[in-house]
């Protein structure tokens, strides 16, 4: 499968993207069990629509600098990531170094934990998209789609993440 290079992302770049979802969600578990779920790579398809694997590409500690390659929709699409943000349990961020399909120039995923006491969080997912080609034209349209399925995916990790600690 042909890969596309993609453009590095900073934090500065979450506050300028063309295209930017944000939700907020509060969990049942400690921004420590959150951080579990984010580092089990076998976890993430469990509450990610479409996603196959995660595996990690990257040996050690999650940190800064780590890498995995996602597969979605039954390897249909892949892409490479590079985490360049990794503050165990409050802090972490991605973007993509390459992927199967071209209509993005950018993109990015955050996500900000915030605990609200020893037993639960608030966690902030804010992704980001800088289109090129014909995604400057379909991705502004799906805007509204992208966003309802972003917020599912949030109340599935809610749900995930709850059952695994609190089943």
């Amino acid at each position: 499968m042909d890969m596309h290079p993609y453009q590095p992302v900073t934090l500065d770049d979450f506050d300028s993207a063309p295209i930017r979802f944000s939700n907020t969600i509060e969990l049942d578990v400690s921004a420590d069990q959150l951080f579990d779920v984010f580092e089990d790579e076998n976890s993430w398809p469990q509450w990610v629509t479409g996603m196959d694997s995660a595996p990690w590409t990257s040996d050690g500690e999650r940190a800064a600098g780590s890498t995995r390659t996602v597969s979605m929709g039954n390897g249909r699409f892949l892409a490479d990531e590079l985490f360049f943000v990794w503050e165990r349990p409050h802090a972490m961020a991605f973007h993509f170094e390459s992927a199967s399909s071209g209509v993005m120039a950018s993109f990015a995923e955050r996500y900000q934990v915030t605990p609200v006491d020893d037993e639960r969080c608030t966690l902030t997912w804010t992704v980001i998209q800088v289109p090129q080609g014909i995604g400057k034209v379909t991705l502004p349209l799906m805007k509204p789609v992208i966003n309802l399925i972003l917020k599912k995916v949030l109340t599935q990790l809610q749900a995930y993440a709850e059952d695994r600690f609190l089943g």
